[in-house]
């Protein structure tokens, strides 16, 4: 009679070590329990075996993925740095355009004026050369 645990070969041949079990005096029950319980055993052993080394494997893993998470963070601290200087250069900008388009209003008015002043020292050479062309 050969005996095996769910899934599990077993490392000895069963119906040997119930033979000789049964050798040694012990009933055909006594030795198939007897065998049963050892196959068991070494099932539960393997399990424990399997159970420790993917312990072991999701323990690297999970070493990994907080290595990743860690990057992460320091990646987003990053870029929430960026994201503020990037806003203080806004503002930086928006401050020079104000102050450009101050100075464009300065020099357009500017120009205004001197437009208005070249205007009428047009208007009086005009003037003037009409009164001494023209004798009143």
């Amino acid at each position: 009679m050969t005996m095996q645990a769910a899934d599990t070969i077993p490392p000895f041949d069963t119906q040997r070590a119930v033979e000789h079990l049964q050798g040694g005096g012990l009933s055909n029950g006594q030795a198939v329990a007897i065998t049963r319980t050892l196959v068991d055993a070494t099932a539960n052993l393997a399990t424990k075996a399997d159970l420790a080394a993917l312990g072991a494997r999701l323990q690297t893993e999970i070493t990994g993925v907080q290595t990743e998470i860690d990057d992460l963070k320091q990646s987003v601290d990053e870029n929430r740095k960026l994201i503020g200087q990037t806003r203080d250069s806004v503002v930086e900008v928006r401050e020079e355009i104000g102050r450009i388009r101050i100075e464009i209003t300065q020099s357009h008015a500017s120009t205004v004026r001197m437009m208005l002043f070249m205007s009428f020292g047009i208007i009086g050479a005009i003037v003037g050369l009409l009164r001494w062309v023209l004798p009143q």
